[in-house]
């Protein structure tokens, strides 16, 4: 049986080794930095795209609190949330399942546009929605503010980011 075992199984050369062994190519030190270098930049990129998810998820919630009064004062502002909770939420699945560098633009591009809209909002005014013309310091529209303004940073540096690192 050991005659088959041996011939099955040829002999370790240095080639054959396991990292770390005496004779093996390479230190373990250096097996270890490489796997240390991908699992660092794995649980990064995961880091990243849970904080994107969470974003997305809090302009969706923030949203959808808000649309309740939308209804019955500018029916289209509300279906307008609508949109954006809708959009949110597909694109923070899009951010976490996938490895699309699209899902980054996708992400930026909706939390910019729901953040432009408040910045319209707030300074001349939507058809019909006026009433908000100069009400920077509402506590939900702040909170907004800073959900979509960090969401959208943090898209745009992944983009940026992972851009970089299919070059190199």
């Amino acid at each position: 049986m050991s005659d088959v075992t041996e011939a099955n199984h040829p002999p370790r050369t240095a080639s054959h080794k396991k990292p770390g062994s005496n004779g093996a190519v390479g230190s373990s030190r250096e097996s270890l930095g490489d796997h240390e270098g991908l699992l660092t930049a794995a649980v990064r990129e995961g880091a990243t795209r849970a904080t994107l998810a969470a974003g997305l998820g809090a302009i969706a919630a923030i949203h959808a609190v808000d649309a309740v009064g939308k209804w019955s004062e500018t029916r289209y502002l509300f279906w307008m949330y609508m949109a954006a909770i809708v959009g949110a939420i597909a694109a923070a699945g899009w951010s976490i399942f996938t490895r699309s560098r699209t899902a980054l633009l996708a992400s930026a591009g909706l939390a910019g546009s729901v953040l432009l809209g408040y910045v319209i909002n707030r300074t001349v005014g939507l058809p019909n929605a006026t009433d908000d013309i100069g009400n920077w310091t509402e506590p939900l529209g702040l909170t907004s503010v800073v959900v979509e303004a960090g969401t959208f940073l943090v898209a745009i540096g992944a983009y940026v980011l992972s851009a970089r690192r299919s070059e190199a």
